[in-house]
């Protein structure tokens, strides 16, 4: 209910003396060959500024309570995941309120059935990502972690001593096959195999473009997909 801190929150312990070029491309969505603005490293920064001072330790985010007094000081406390040289935090909920631009409700609107074909139930989801900067050879330092926590609140009309008694987590994998959709997915459960293939005869990308019959693709969760592989969920 805070329009400012509706984000994702992002902070990296070197924020004030890191070079930022790498960032900001990753930000700005530019390719390895174009060289952000100082204007755009600048206006990273005082993003990385505001997560540490404002980091939102009472909403759930994690940090690293130097001083051991159990509340966030910028001052004292290091945001982000303990340890971590870099860390994502964001969370979300299905309740449909809507606020102006205070923070104050006005209006609530079911958007889950149209995403996900859903009602809201009152669930708040919390996913924290982080990593290390270490040498390139490092496995440590080649490696993204990632924790998913969720907490059931329930909606305003829910009674009180609701609770969910059947819960499964999965993982969101987007391969786009081509033309992105008209795709199809499916897992083998014994191989752990995930698969994707073209949910039509002919695809706009491979025939279209490529001149070539539209494939299928695989790729072992363990192992992850193969480096050629267009795979953009989260």
């Amino acid at each position: 209910d805070e329009p400012d801190n509706n984000r994702v929150w992002r902070v990296r312990r070197d924020w004030q003396t890191a070079d930022l070029v790498n960032d900001a491309r990753s930000i700005f969505g530019m390719n390895e060959f174009e060289s952000p603005s100082q204007y755009d490293i600048e206006l990273l920064r005082e993003d990385y500024d505001y997560a540490w001072n404002n980091w939102p330790a009472a909403w759930g985010a994690p940090y690293e309570d130097v001083n051991g007094d159990g509340a966030y000081d910028p001052n004292v406390d290091i945001p982000g995941y303990p340890g971590a040289d870099q860390t994502i935090w964001v969370v979300a909920n299905d309740v449909p309120l809507i606020v102006d631009a205070n923070g104050v409700g006005i209006d609530t609107m079911n958007t889950a059935p149209l995403s996900y074909g859903a009602n809201p139930i009152g669930i708040e989801l919390q996913i924290t990502l982080w990593a290390y900067d270490l040498d390139a050879d490092a496995p440590l330092g080649n490696t993204i972690f990632k924790k998913a926590s969720m907490k059931y609140f329930g909606l305003p009309e829910t009674l009180e001593d609701a609770l969910l008694d059947s819960v499964y987590f999965t993982q969101w994998s987007d391969p786009d096959l081509g033309v992105w959709n008209d795709d199809y997915v499916g897992c083998d459960i014994n191989s752990s195999m995930g698969y994707a293939y073209n949910g039509n005869y002919s695809d706009g990308v491979f025939e279209g473009i490529y001149d070539m019959p539209v494939p299928a693709v695989g790729y072992d969760f363990l192992q992850g997909p193969p480096d050629n592989m267009d795979i953009d969920g989260d």
